[in-house]
């Protein structure tokens, strides 16, 4: 009998997450202000879309990792592309910061639902490393996610991305012949790696 996959709390998940964080980083190194308006993988998203996106994200995950609960948080006016650029590395890194010295307890509140610390830096983990996989392509510079992350993640994510979820998360998923993790994880999440429509 196969055992269900389970993060142990908070090492194993922040440990995800801090490798998501170094790739995202590593992918966004070739965002410049012309490809702002590039498409992504994301349906009807161009780069700038991803990056705010991005950016909320990591807003909440340096909330959640620090606080202890990650609250609703305001739609303000789109940020100038300068600060698009500038935000994204910098919440990034702040973020991985934050990872090296979490003090959150290991409860997290996301809105009425409780999750362990663990759980909420892992399902972070995913939405950071494919959609760094996202910058990545919109860039012209799609790196495979690292074959030891994505391995976890493939496990990872069948318990946070399900029927009931997945609509508001990702694409359906999308066959593919590879057995390269990354590719194997991108497909699951509904993205070609080798780029077909």
């Amino acid at each position: 009998m196969t055992m269900p996959y389970v993060l142990s709390a908070p090492t194993e998940g922040i440990g995800l997450l801090k490798q998501a964080l170094d790739y995202a980083l590593a992918t966004g190194q070739h965002i410049t202000a012309d490809v702002l308006t590039a498409p992504t993988p994301c349906d009807r998203w161009d780069l700038a879309t991803l990056l705010l996106h991005l950016n909320e994200s990591l807003d909440a995950l340096q909330e959640g990792l620090r606080e202890g609960c990650v609250g609703v948080m305001p739609t303000g006016p789109p940020a100038p592309d300068a600060d698009l650029l500038f935000g994204f590395r910098s919440r990034a890194c702040r973020l991985l910061h934050t990872c090296a010295m979490v003090c959150a307890p290991d409860q997290v509140r996301v809105g009425d639902w409780q999750l362990s610390l663990s759980t909420l830096a892992g399902i972070g983990a995913i939405e950071v490393a494919v959609h760094g996989w996202d910058v990545g392509r919109a860039c012209g510079h799609p790196y495979p996610i690292p074959a030891n992350l994505a391995e976890e993640l493939l496990l990872l994510a069948p318990l946070v991305i399900n029927d009931a979820t997945r609509h508001s998360l990702f694409a359906p998923p999308v066959s593919t012949p590879s057995t390269v993790p990354s590719d194997r994880l991108l497909a699951l999440l509904g993205r070609d790696a080798a780029g077909r429509p």
